[in-house]
């Protein structure tokens, strides 16, 4: 009762304002009703919500201009869920009759048009940590509604016919759909000269595009054809340089070739005068055992030359000497003799060396 009254306050647009709830619950009634047959069933027959649904419709300027437009394009949406359900599951020309009557076709699709175009619909937000009031899905999810609801509008004032029975609609409710198609004609009329301002201006924009992008496109293409000039001299001197460093390559290739083959022929008299060294080294290792062989038995020779020489020496020596030993011995005898002679007396002592007194 309070939002009919007035009480809604607060911010105009801030997503702390208290009609920022009155719009969350709509929206989670839509989605509710959409989806669940049995809630629409509900609360197409309750005497109680269809009343302040159609306040809702009607809350003017209580919220301020942004509220007004989201509360009453929601509270609409929910309503025509309730038009647009099956059949059996709401009485439809009744609840045709009460938006008629309390709101009128016109202004029901006006205010449904609005929240379609209203900008936190069609341009939310796009930073990270901006508020955004509705999703890309809601819009989709809005569109298909709106489409529904008027395609089921349509329908029954075609099979519904004017008056006669009470299943029928009212004058009053054909009025309301004539007026509705009208407003669609007009609508689709305007939309057919936007679309031809907009082809016209799309094609003055691709003519303009493609005579920029035409000069542009030739002086890409003049830089194109001086670079592919540039880059062809460039490949002419690569491929000049590579056969000049081809030939290069094959005349060191041959050098190279002949410089191995000539080491080879060098390791071959290597090897060659290595193995005659090697028959030198032998022979001479075989002469000088030979020569050492020699040479022992010379030395052993030698040696005994060297003995018999030194034994003759010795003998010749001792020889000389027994005769220097034999001359003293005589001398000595001699004196001894005349020592005898002269002194009697000691010719007992002389007597063991074999010398006679007297």
């Amino acid at each position: 009762p309070g939002l009919a009254e007035g009480q809604l306050d607060g911010p105009p647009e801030g997503p702390s304002a208290p009609a920022a709830a009155l719009v969350a619950f709509l929206k989670v009634l839509v989605y509710w009703l959409a989806a669940c047959p049995s809630a629409l069933s509900a609360l197409a027959g309750d005497p109680v919500m269809l009343p302040r649904l159609m306040d809702l419709i009607a809350i003017g300027d209580q919220c301020g201009p942004f509220f007004k437009v989201q509360v009453e394009g929601l509270a609409c949406l929910v309503v025509g869920v309730c038009v647009s359900a099956e059949q059996g599951t709401a009485d439809v020309p009744a609840l045709m009759a009460l938006v008629a009557s309390r709101v009128g076709i016109e202004d029901f699709w006006r205010k449904v048009e609005r929240l379609h175009r209203s900008e936190a619909l069609q341009r939310p937000p796009r930073g990270l940590s901006a508020f955004r009031w509705h999703s890309t899905w809601f819009r989709l999810f809005l569109r298909e509604q709106q489409q529904a609801i008027q395609r089921r509008m349509v329908k029954l004032y075609v099979s519904g016919g004017i008056g006669g029975g009470s299943s029928a609609l009212s004058e009053d409710v054909a009025d309301q759909y004539k007026q509705l198609i009208r407003v669609q004609d007009e609508k689709f009329r305007e939309v057919q000269k936007e679309n031809e301002q907009l082809r016209s201006e799309v094609e003055a924009f691709m003519r303009r595009s493609l005579q920029a992008k035409s000069v542009a496109l030739l002086e890409r293409l003049d830089a194109v054809t001086r670079e592919n000039a540039a880059l062809q001299k460039e490949v002419g001197q690569l491929e000049e340089e590579g056969l000049q460093r081809s030939t290069r390559l094959d005349r060191e290739l041959q050098r190279c070739r002949a410089y191995i083959s000539e080491l080879e022929r060098q390791h071959e008299s290597v090897a060659v005068g290595y193995e005659q060294v090697e028959r030198t080294a032998e022979e001479l290792r075989r002469e000088a055992r030979e020569l050492r062989a020699a040479l022992a038995a010379a030395e052993r020779v030698q040696r005994g030359r060297e003995g018999e020489l030194t034994l003759a020496r010795a003998a010749e020596a001792a020889e000389q000497q027994a005769e220097e030993l034999r001359a003293e011995r005589a001398d000595l005898l001699e004196l001894l003799g005349e020592v005898a002679a002269a002194c009697p007396e000691a010719a007992r002592f002389v007597a063991p060396l074999g010398l006679r007194a007297g």
